[in-house]
């Protein structure tokens, strides 16, 4: 990984002032950090000289403190509590427990030579450590302490970018030699820390991390972030990149103890207190003994210490895995290494999340993204809070629609991924390992039951989970999504897939910002499913007047015409015209009235939308002298989706295979829908309202939403 920065000495009595501008630059409040820091050498160690090119590096062992730690009383010894020893008083600060403190282990290259950007770049790598006394574990790797201090400061989240308004506070002086060259055990009251910079100034640090430092366009993309931001500060502040030796990491080797560690003196001893190991500490560079009050078995070997100094762009990728279910539906899982389980066997809460205007939005403000790295978080606290879902235990999942993949005619070619899916598999993986969160995409391509509002992906991630056996607690569980059916959105899908899987709904306007929820009403199909409302309806069934008429059927495409003439005319024996089977309108008009003729009576099963239409039809009854009828469907159009969506995801509720109709077809019957009058030359006008007829499975399917 590759990390650039810019950095800004910031006055004291600048600094409240300048929090308060970066709370309302990011929308967030600020995170307060102290970290103890400590400085270990390296040292050349037999096996290791190949192994690490003869680069020899101080590193930085980092763990998270909390303030109650400092002047805190140690956590007492579980041996003195057993014997009854223990007899002082409860402190109100929290025990500082040295033997339960995390640590991670941090190292820095010196910034890049040469480089023409006006940003510091620099390699980085990180890898988590045991917990307690450190000192053993480093020694397996090479390392020998030097010393340590504290950092203070605040963490804000800028899109991309981590700022860092800091400072660095050093140990009051050591009451005995050995507190030097071993980490602290216990740390001293917060007031007795001295800051380093004696005016007491800060440092902002601005940061981003580059997975792939050898993508210069991503390079060259988040250096021109550092510098958006420096423009954005720059009445406060003046970031700008620092000098390359200032954060030069490699140790001096002519000045390292390459041997074993060396005693001191023997009379040196009598300086050790009583109780204390008797063997000096070690010269810089040589590996520290270990403490005789513990042992500690390291687990860290050559293989572990060879992958911890790989270069980035050699090491295998982040534990991300992709895969294709049928041709249409893309699930990837993040799992990040070290990241404990938050997750409750029993009755889980989930927090699912659209995408595109969810999540994340374009940096380039256009509608779609122009290349996988054109994306930014849709609020300053997007981060933040996904981090806190997944302290609280929730577990984490995006479920987006993405037609603008393509994937069937690539797998047909025998390509392993097409170019769009391959972009959109590095933009979530940028996504992803910039979240540092367990976490899983689900994206449908097609339209088809993946598609949202259908459950098709909800069902895959439940099965994937076993969410089935587990439980959900959908009651504290949430979706949130910006596709809600108000006036500017695109449609309604996230708002129905929420309803569709039982999941409270929320707007991103709603929970990542600080307006208000828009409460919208959208086309609700139990409403048509319910006894009651069914009851309320007027009577759909169909009489014949006279032994020979035609019937034209006037409605929307998908608004139950056929449905209609199967359940009543059919059964009246009526012949069926329908130009979906005979294709052309003169082809319709030559059947009907070959049926006429013959005696037979006729239903026109078309949409006739407009009055010119259907004077084809008043005009050939007039001339075979047959009195003409319309049945008028009024379904609205919101409900001639569903039922098109509806009839092509279930075989079994489509007996006639038709495909799904695209929405231009909707539009154009609206555009062109003009309602019929008996004027027009009509016996009478039948006017239908849908009611859905079907078994209990199909009014389930029936009632859930569709588009």
């Amino acid at each position: 990984m590759h990390e650039l920065l810019l950095f800004a000495s910031v006055p004291v009595h600048q600094h409240h002032e300048l929090l308060q501008q970066l709370t309302g630059l990011t929308a967030m409040q600020p995170r307060h950090a102290l970290e103890r820091r400590l400085i270990f050498k390296a040292y050349r160690k037999p096996g290791l000289a190949t192994m690490l090119n003869g680069g020899m590096f101080y590193t930085q062992v980092v763990g998270p403190v909390s303030a109650s730690a400092f002047g805190a009383a140690p956590a007492p010894d579980s041996d003195t509590q057993m014997a009854g020893m223990d007899d002082s008083k409860p402190e109100s600060h929290v025990p500082y427990d040295y033997e339960q403190q995390p640590w991670k282990l941090e190292f820095r290259d010196i910034p890049e030579a040469g480089t023409r950007s006006a940003v510091t770049a620099r390699v980085m790598a990180s890898a988590s450590l045991p917990r307690g006394d450190i000192v053993p574990t480093m020694k397996a790797w090479g390392y020998s302490f030097v010393t340590e201090y504290v950092v203070e400061g605040d963490v804000f989240i800028h899109n991309d970018i981590t700022i860092f308004l800091h400072r660095v506070l050093h140990y009051p002086v050591a009451e005995h030699e050995h507190e030097s060259w071993m980490p602290r055990q216990q740390l001293p009251a917060f007031t007795e820390m001295a800051p380093l910079e004696k005016t007491g100034s800060y440092v902002l640090q601005a940061s981003i991390i580059v997975q792939d430092g050898s993508n210069q366009e991503t390079m060259k993309t988040a250096s021109q972030h550092l510098f958006g931001l420096r423009e954005q500060l720059k009445s406060a502040v003046k970031l700008e990149q620092a000098d390359r030796l200032s954060l030069d990491t490699r140790a001096n080797l002519r000045a390292l103890n390459l041997g074993p560690p060396t005693p001191r003196p023997s009379q040196e001893s009598s300086r050790w207190p009583k109780g204390e190991s008797n063997e000096p500490p070690p010269p810089l560079g040589a590996s520290p003994p270990p403490p005789l009050r513990r042992k500690v078995g390291s687990s860290i070997n050559k293989a572990s210490a060879a992958s911890f100094f790989t270069p980035a762009s050699q090491k295998k990728p982040k534990p991300i895995t992709w895969r294709v279910i049928g041709t249409s539906l893309v699930v990837g899982k993040y799992t990040p290494e070290n990241t404990p389980s938050t997750l409750p066997e029993k009755n889980r809460k989930i927090a699912a999340f659209d995408l595109d205007s969810t999540l994340i939005k374009t940096r380039s403000g256009n509608v779609f993204a122009r290349s996988a790295d054109d994306w930014k978080w849709f609020e300053g606290n997007v981060h933040v809070t996904l981090q806190k879902l997944h302290a609280e235990g929730y577990q984490l999942v995006i479920f987006s629609n993405q037609k603008k993949i393509s994937i069937q005619k690539e797998m047909k070619a025998g390509k392993a991924d097409s170019k769009s899916l391959a972009i959109f598999k590095e933009k979530l993986t940028a996504i992803m390992t910039t979240m540092e969160l367990p976490i899983s995409v689900y994206a449908a391509t097609e339209d088809d039951n993946y598609r949202k509002p259908r459950t098709g992906m909800w069902k895959e991630f439940v099965d994937d989970y076993d969410l089935d056996v587990v439980g959900i607690d959908k009651m504290n569980s949430l979706f949130v999504g910006d596709a809600a059916g108000r006036p500017k959105d695109h449609s309604s899908s996230d708002l129905g897939f929420a309803a569709n899987i039982g999941l409270p709904f929320k707007t991103p306007e709603a929970y990542f910002g600080a307006c208000s929820e828009e409460l919208v009403t959208i086309f609700d199909p139990t409403a048509y499913t319910k006894a009651e409302n069914s009851k309320s309806r007027i009577s759909q069934r169909f009489h014949s007047q006279t032994p020979l008429e035609l019937v034209i059927f006037c409605g929307s495409p998908a608004s139950g015409k056929s449905t209609y003439f199967r359940n009543n005319l059919e059964p009246l024996g009526y012949e069926r015209v329908n130009q979906d089977i005979l294709k052309t309108r003169p082809k319709c008009v030559k059947v009907a009235r070959e049926y006429l003729e013959a005696k037979k009576s006729v239903a026109v099963d078309n949409t006739n939308a407009d009055p010119e239409t259907r004077l084809v039809w008043i005009t050939l009854a007039k001339e075979l002298n047959v009195p003409i009828r319309c049945v008028h469907f009024l379904s609205p159009l919101d409900l001639c989706r569903h039922n098109n969506a509806v009839r092509a995801g279930n075989k079994e509720m489509n007996p006639e295979a038709r495909t799904s109709l695209p929405g231009i077809a909707f539009g154009d019957f609206g555009r062109r829908f003009k309602a019929p009058r008996l004027d027009e030359g009509f016996v009478d006008i039948i006017s239908v309202e849908f009611r859905f007829e079907g078994t209990e499975d199909e009014r389930k399917i029936w009632g859930q939403y569709w588009v």
